[in-house]
């Protein structure tokens, strides 16, 4: 298990050095970061002196690696457009995704899971309908869509909860809802076929024949089986929970790191982008990972590959 773990880590090193140089190559190929800090009035000399003070008079891969050095020490540079560190706009944006992504993720399991165990073991019952019809809503709709329709439906038309910014828990509702939906449809249809596969198994059979009571034949042996391609998709799911949130976050005026993400962007603010989507990258990697190693520990046959 040890060697399993030290593979996964020494993947993840070197997928997320693959990201960072991504990033940076592909913010330097978008223009001059210059051109966009000067005007014309500037003297070819002032140019030339904040180039200088830039480092961007060095050749491309010392900047790279002095990028590297910088990003280890947790320093990605200064946001000139907030005039403030960009690590500081990260840590005081960071907190608002991660509780916004947890919520999301919770609703995901809370719905996602029973919902679709019921729609498996009464099949066309009202669970199971209700069940299809999440997942085909939740897969044709987009985020955006169920986003405004909600805003609309129970904050402007209804009054009931609020509709933008971050305070207390009704504020988590709306938002948490609308960027979990997709993955609430998608945990349905996973949970329905993968519990449907293990109940119609010779091993299901053989224990009611047995005259093992039906709450423990699926409680006990189907979900054990059934969970297993459940808990991957839930994992993965967090990870994209965590990078998935800047529609949900501009519609709901919700101060996170996608938004800031997408402010950075319109702004050119190469520091704030390298920043955020490094950070959006290392999280997702990091959740595969731990996907990969709990995965292990509930399949010994993964160790051996």
């Amino acid at each position: 298990m040890t060697r399993f773990i030290l593979i996964r880590l020494v993947q993840a090193f070197f997928t997320l050095l693959a990201l960072s140089a991504g990033v940076f190559f592909a913010v330097h190929l978008t223009g001059d970061v210059v051109s966009f800090l000067t005007s014309p009035q500037d003297t070819p000399q002032s140019v030339a002196l904040m180039r200088q003070s830039l480092g961007l008079d060095r050749p491309i891969y010392v900047q790279y690696w002095i990028f590297l050095q910088n990003v280890v020490q947790g320093d990605f540079g200064h946001s000139w457009t907030w005039g403030r560190p960009a690590s500081s706009l990260l840590l005081e944006r960071l907190p608002n995704t991660l509780k916004l992504a947890a919520s999301g993720f919770v609703l995901t399991l809370i719905l996602g899971i029973p919902l679709g165990i019921l729609s498996a073991v009464y099949r066309d019952s009202v669970f199971d309908r209700i069940a299809k019809f999440i997942s085909v809503l939740g897969m044709a709709a987009p985020q955006f869509w169920v986003g405004i329709m909600l805003l609309l439906f129970f904050g402007a038309y209804l009054g009931w909860l609020p509709t933008f910014g971050i305070g207390g828990p009704t504020h988590y509702i709306l938002p948490s809802f609308s960027l979990s939906l997709f993955l609430i449809a998608g945990m349905v249809r996973l949970t329905r076929s993968s519990m449907m596969e293990v109940l119609d198994s010779e091993y299901i059979k053989f224990a009611r024949v047995k005259g093992l009571h039906e709450r423990a034949v699926i409680w006990k042996h189907a979900l054990r089986n059934a969970i297993i391609p459940v808990l991957t998709f839930a994992g993965i799911s967090l990870g994209g929970l965590l990078n998935g949130s800047i529609v949900v976050e501009v519609v709901f005026a919700w101060p996170g790191l996608g938004r800031l993400m997408l402010t950075s962007v319109t702004q050119r603010d190469y520091a704030v982008l390298e920043a955020t989507v490094l950070t959006a990258g290392a999280m997702y990697i990091l959740m595969a990972m731990l996907v990969d190693i709990l995965y292990a520990y509930i399949d010994p046959r993964m160790r051996e590959e």
